[in-house]
Protein backbone atom coordinates (compact mmCIF):
# COMPACT_ATOMS: atom_id res chain seq x y z
CA UNK A 1 0.00 0.00 0.00
CA UNK A 2 1.26 3.50 -0.82
CA UNK A 3 1.10 6.20 1.87
CA UNK A 4 0.22 9.50 0.60
CA UNK A 5 0.49 11.62 2.99
CA UNK A 6 1.17 11.80 6.71
CA UNK A 7 0.40 13.64 9.99
CA UNK A 8 2.07 12.85 13.21
CA UNK A 9 1.67 13.99 16.55
CA UNK A 10 4.32 12.98 19.34
CA UNK A 11 2.29 12.43 22.84
CA UNK A 12 3.04 11.75 26.16
CA UNK A 13 1.91 7.61 25.62
CA UNK A 14 2.94 7.40 22.23
CA UNK A 15 3.59 8.75 18.24
CA UNK A 16 0.10 8.83 16.89
CA UNK A 17 0.13 9.06 13.18
CA UNK A 18 -2.46 9.56 10.36
CA UNK A 19 -1.77 8.16 7.04
CA UNK A 20 -3.83 8.41 3.91
CA UNK A 21 -3.63 5.21 1.89
CA UNK A 22 -4.95 5.71 -1.96
CA UNK A 23 -5.50 2.38 -1.83
CA UNK A 24 -7.79 2.43 0.65
CA UNK A 25 -8.78 5.61 -0.10
CA UNK A 26 -8.72 5.86 3.92
CA UNK A 27 -6.80 7.82 6.71
CA UNK A 28 -5.40 5.28 9.07
CA UNK A 29 -4.99 6.00 12.84
CA UNK A 30 -2.15 4.43 14.92
CA UNK A 31 -0.32 4.75 17.57
CA UNK A 32 3.34 3.00 18.24
CA UNK A 33 2.32 1.21 14.95
CA UNK A 34 -1.04 -0.19 16.58
CA UNK A 35 -4.07 0.61 13.81
CA UNK A 36 -6.59 1.96 16.02
CA UNK A 37 -9.18 2.57 12.85
CA UNK A 38 -9.41 3.79 9.39
CA UNK A 39 -11.88 7.36 8.59
CA UNK A 40 -12.58 8.75 5.41
CA UNK A 41 -11.66 12.26 6.71
CA UNK A 42 -8.22 12.81 8.41
CA UNK A 43 -10.13 15.45 10.26
CA UNK A 44 -12.11 12.63 11.65
CA UNK A 45 -9.12 10.83 13.07
CA UNK A 46 -7.54 13.70 14.66
CA UNK A 47 -10.65 14.80 16.62
CA UNK A 48 -11.11 11.15 18.15
CA UNK A 49 -7.65 11.67 19.42
CA UNK A 50 -8.02 15.38 20.75
CA UNK A 51 -11.39 13.87 21.96
CA UNK A 52 -9.84 10.90 23.79
CA UNK A 53 -11.86 8.49 21.43
CA UNK A 54 -9.12 5.99 20.24
CA UNK A 55 -9.97 3.33 21.82
CA UNK A 56 -6.45 3.24 23.05
CA UNK A 57 -6.76 3.26 26.84
CA UNK A 58 -3.02 4.70 27.69
CA UNK A 59 -4.40 8.00 25.57
CA UNK A 60 -8.19 8.18 26.21
CA UNK A 61 -7.54 7.71 30.05
CA UNK A 62 -4.39 9.77 30.01
CA UNK A 63 -4.98 12.94 32.60
CA UNK A 64 -4.29 16.31 29.97
CA UNK A 65 -5.30 18.35 32.62
CA UNK A 66 -2.59 17.32 35.11
CA UNK A 67 -0.38 16.87 32.71
CA UNK A 68 -1.17 20.63 31.59
CA UNK A 69 -1.20 19.67 27.72
CA UNK A 70 -3.96 19.84 24.89
CA UNK A 71 -3.96 16.95 22.18
CA UNK A 72 -4.45 19.57 18.59
CA UNK A 73 -7.51 18.82 16.51
CA UNK A 74 -6.20 21.13 13.66
CA UNK A 75 -4.23 19.40 11.83
CA UNK A 76 -2.31 22.23 10.84
CA UNK A 77 -0.59 21.60 14.57
CA UNK A 78 0.24 18.20 13.25
CA UNK A 79 3.79 17.48 11.90
CA UNK A 80 3.32 16.59 8.11
CA UNK A 81 5.06 15.31 5.19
Amino acid sequence: MRIMKTYRWPSPVGVFRIQYFASLGRWKLSINDEVLGTYLKDHQAADDVSSQATGYDKWDMFDMTKAMMIAPADLGDWESK
